[in-house]
């Protein structure tokens, strides 16, 4: 929820974004959060990269499927990837190595999703992100002392630290 409602959030302040998880219901949240704003027709759902036509009409592209392998092809053909915040929903069911190496060279993605679930733990934990935000204290040490904090609340280290939630 937290990942889908930031990215909505990143739209409504005019900022552009590709959307992948490999589940619907990630997908139906994003619809319903942008619900009613006009924003709605920012998003474009697209499955194959000869459907990328402009970009530049869409704000955000949604990538269907679940295929780590069609993300790496779409960014790769994107004029303006660089430019694009990418979110990868459900990691530990769809970040491969290439995708995750594509992501590196991208520099602005979001990865969302259980860290001790991920086949590629060791490199999500070893990466150098800017912010981390954690929501359950992973099994795995990820090198900073997470507290408890309550539901629907992250805990943010990085460019900011302490208690993060947002306000829909």
């Amino acid at each position: 929820m937290f990942s889908v409602a930031l990215f909505a959030d990143l739209l409504r302040t005019g900022k552009k974004f590709v959307f992948f998880t490999a589940f619907g219901a990630a997908k139906d949240e994003l619809h319903q959060l942008l619900e009613g704003s006009g924003l709605e027709t920012e998003l474009r759902h697209v499955d194959d990269p000869s459907q990328i036509e402009s970009p530049a009409e869409h704000r955000g592209l949604v990538v269907d499927g679940g295929d780590p392998d069609l993300l790496v092809e779409v960014l790769g053909c994107l004029p303006d990837a660089k430019e694009r915040f990418v979110l990868v929903k459900n990691m530990e069911t769809i970040l491969t190595t290439d995708l995750f190496t594509c992501l590196r060279r991208q520099g602005r993605f979001v990865l969302s999703g259980d860290v001790d679930a991920c086949p590629l733990s060791d490199e999500v934990i070893g990466y150098d992100f800017r912010t981390r935000i954690f929501f359950s204290r992973p099994a795995r040490d990820v090198g900073i002392e997470i507290p408890d904090v309550g539901k629907y609340v992250g805990w943010a280290s990085g460019s900011i630290e302490g208690e993060v939630s947002l306000s829909i």
